[in-house]
């Protein structure tokens, strides 16, 4: 179980997103899911095959037909933290990611990063991140945050999940959602708008039920959609349907239309002689027949869908959500309003164009290629997203020297007083850890500071913070812990997270390099050896920022078989 800070466990995030494989933005959605399975890949290192169910860990080349249910490719990161799967379900593309707490267990060395677990402040930037490319393609997406919730005996979400939330999501009122009848699950959802395609919800289990949590919103230990994620999937295609529709404008207009034109073209039919400028509206008047045939058609479809997302609903969750039952209610009507308006209309359309035929009046043809007022626009290409300005990116890694040498009750001592270090260096800089990217390495940690962070500033202050903490976490313990740390810079976009890459590599690179090693050896008196790349002294200490003054460096070379650079070694 991981343990966070304000007592919520197991924080984890599910993301479910549904693309269309047919129709106008088929394309658009399937490059879009593509852009966010690279990036998951590239950033989080989500690229390792899942050996138990056969699948590759990448999506297939070409374009992804529609099938029935079919598991298309699965991948975990290397602690199997971080999953992802898509699948196809008819017409529909599914893809599915998790972020979850890493956790420590007997078959599961135990790792500093589990003292100080990402919750889901960062992993909502990291989805933000990977989606940077847009959304805006799919028929729907569901963002759930899950944990095991306090019991409050309330209908009202817990102050510890309320206080946990994005900042963002702490404005709008939480509603209460139905869940699997006879479960102790709870579920609230983000806003009210019935028809928005992106939902957000909270989901819960009371503790020691995570199992049954996982089972309904992730996976039962198999490669099929999980129930909720079924039920999104028909609840997006209900609301897709209702966003086709829109408000009845565009019916209206249409229905006005036909409406106008004849009544407009009655005295044509009076006239006692041939009335020229009539041929246009006549040529208009067979437009509006044919128009309103094609809209009827499409109404017709859309009652169909919206009988079938509506039971398939209910088959994945016998009690839905209020506000898709309400809309389950509210569209067939709608559709039915719809439709007798506008076959009175096309009724009187039809009767106008016989008698105007009868009486041999204006042109005679056929009427012109049908158009549908809820005809989708085909979507303009995308083109590759803006990135925004590139940006050096501050990163530094610590490491207990002797770790491995401990007890498992001391290891797990070093890592809670490890984890409350690198809040306090973290907040020294004036930042919260949830604003920092963050992965455990075995027995330490690599931090990377947001884009917005001053770099001269905040490297003396971070090496500052280190040095003075560690003295007197030190003076409280018996259990002296040394630190070797080290520090690089690397050019990050406002979409990169800082998992991979060439500055992870050199940070790690020097942390362990044998010169950082030998320095802490050859000072026994420190609590603390720290080294900087190359790049981090050229662009910030060279200058001479005023802050970096009192700080002296030696350059060490550090050479590995895949590394060979200068490092700068902190003296005191």
């Amino acid at each position: 179980m991981a343990m966070v800070e304000d007592g919520l466990d197991d924080q984890e995030l599910v993301v479910h997103v549904f693309a269309p494989l047919d129709g106008p933005w088929a394309e658009a959605a399937e490059q879009q899911l593509r852009a966010i399975w690279t990036r998951s890949s590239e950033q989080l290192g989500i690229d390792r095959s899942v050996g138990a169910f056969g699948l590759p860990s990448w999506l297939p080349e070409g374009r992804l037909h529609s099938g029935t249910g079919a598991p298309l490719a699965v991948a975990e990161d290397r602690t199997g933290d971080y999953q992802m799967i898509a699948r196809r379900d008819h017409d529909i593309l599914n893809f599915s990611l998790v972020f979850a707490a890493p956790l420590d267990t007997e078959g599961r060395r135990l790792r500093i990063g589990s003292a100080v677990p990402p919750g889901w402040r960062e992993f909502d930037r990291w989805w933000r991140q990977l989606s940077i490319a847009g959304v805006d393609a799919f028929l729907g997406t569901a963002v759930l945050y899950q944990a095991q919730i306090p019991d409050e005996n309330s209908v009202a979400m817990p102050r510890a999940a309320q206080w946990a939330l994005p900042f963002r999501l702490t404005t709008e009122p939480w509603l209460p959602q139905p869940t699997p009848g006879g479960s102790d699950l709870v579920a609230w959802e983000f806003g009210s708008v019935d028809t928005d395609p992106n939902r957000i919800l909270v989901v819960g289990a009371p503790r020691g039920r995570d199992d049954e949590l996982s089972a309904w919103t992730w996976s039962d230990g198999g490669v099929a959609m999980p129930p909720l994620a079924r039920y999104l999937m028909h609840a997006a295609k209900l609301r897709y349907q209702a966003r086709v529709l829109g408000d009845g404008t565009r019916l209206r207009q249409l229905q006005r239309r036909a409406k106008d034109r004849v009544i407009g073209l009655a005295p044509v039919l009076t006239a006692s002689g041939a009335v020229p400028a009539a041929t246009e509206q006549i040529r208009a008047l067979a437009a509006d027949e044919a128009n309103l045939v094609a809209t009827l058609g499409d109404l017709q479809d859309i009652r169909h869908t919206i009988e079938i997302a509506e039971h398939n609903m209910r088959l994945s969750m016998p009690a839905p959500c209020p506000a898709d039952h309400a809309l389950a209610e509210l569209l067939p009507q709608r559709v039915s309003d719809a439709s007798d308006y506008l076959h009175t209309a096309l009724e009187r359309v039809r009767h106008m164009r016989e008698l105007l035929a009868a009486r041999r009046i204006g042109p005679q043809g056929a009427p012109a290629a049908p158009e549908s007022v809820l005809t989708e626009p085909v979507p303009v290409p995308a083109a590759t997203p803006p990135r925004g300005r590139t940006e050096l990116r501050l990163g530094f890694a610590v490491d207990i020297a002797g770790y491995s040498r401990r007890s498992a009750p001391a290891q797990n001592d070093v890592q809670r007083r490890l984890a409350a270090l690198v809040r306090e260096v973290v907040r020294a800089l004036g930042l919260e850890l949830a604003e920092t990217d963050r992965e455990g390495t075995g027995d330490g940690m690599k931090v990377f500071l947001p884009l917005t962070t001053e770099i001269p500033n905040a490297l003396p202050t971070l090496m500052r913070a280190w040095h003075e903490l560690i003295v007197i976490d030190n003076r409280r313990s018996p259990d002296r812990m040394r630190l070797r740390a080290s520090a690089a810079v690397g050019m990050f976009g406002p979409g990169d997270i800082g998992f991979t890459g060439e500055t992870v590599i050199e940070i790690i690179r020097l942390l362990d390099s044998q010169p950082l090693y030998q320095a802490l050896a050859d000072n026994p008196d420190s609590d603390l050896e720290f080294m900087i790349s190359g790049w981090l002294h050229e662009v910030v200490v060279e200058p001479e920022y005023p802050l970096l003054e009192s700080f002296r460096f030696e350059r060490r070379r550090v050479q590995t078989k895949n590394y060979d650079k200068d490092g700068w070694l902190w003296v005191r």
